[in-house]
């Protein structure tokens, strides 16, 4: 959301340790899972932080929705790693996601221009809007996502946003 990298001071040295754990309701029930090193005893982390319990507060983001899940990559480092080759590399993927987003968003773009072009500019129906041969993503990422949230090509093209939304906005009075 805010995308703020930062460090945080170790937690205090006297702070009592207990395994590192996360909890979640699922199906009205409890469920958690505790962090594993890889001869399988429990990882060890501070009772306390009051650092990091600071932290999380102020990146709490309360616009999130309840049901919407509030992530934070948190990762353990010496300040040296910290500042020389993990905030470069860090930096470096963020900045390369970015480029990807804006690649394939510009593309979707074009081939939504394309397919508008290709029916010769429709104003009043298209044959495939919102059709399965337009749907955006792969038949995986799609399986278990509500038929409102999946995304088309059409949501970029000029049809949609010239002629389909008015009307729809129309008939639901909001352009009185």
């Amino acid at each position: 959301m805010c995308r703020v990298l930062s460090s945080l001071p170790d937690p205090p040295a006297k702070a009592p340790l207990v395994p590192a754990r996360i909890a979640w309701i699922e199906d009205g029930s409890e469920r958690s899972y505790t962090f594993q090193d890889d001869s399988g005893n429990a990882i060890m982390v501070a009772a306390y932080d009051p650092a990091l319990e600071d932290w999380m507060t102020r990146h709490d983001h309360p616009e999130v929705p309840d049901d919407r899940m509030r992530k934070h990559d948190l990762y353990a480092t010496d300040q040296a790693t910290f500042e020389k080759g993990f905030k470069a590399q860090l930096k470096k993927e963020m900045e390369e996601a970015t480029h990807n987003a804006y690649t394939e968003r510009d593309q979707v773009k074009e081939d939504a221009i394309e397919c508008f072009n290709r029916h010769g500019r429709p104003t009043d129906s298209c044959a495939d809007v919102f059709s399965p041969a337009k749907l955006l993503g792969g038949h995986e990422s799609n399986r278990h996502m509500p038929m409102s949230q999946r995304m088309y090509l059409c949501h970029a093209c000029p049809y949609v946003h010239g002629y389909v939304i008015p009307q729809i906005r129309h008939k639901k009075g909001y352009d009185r």
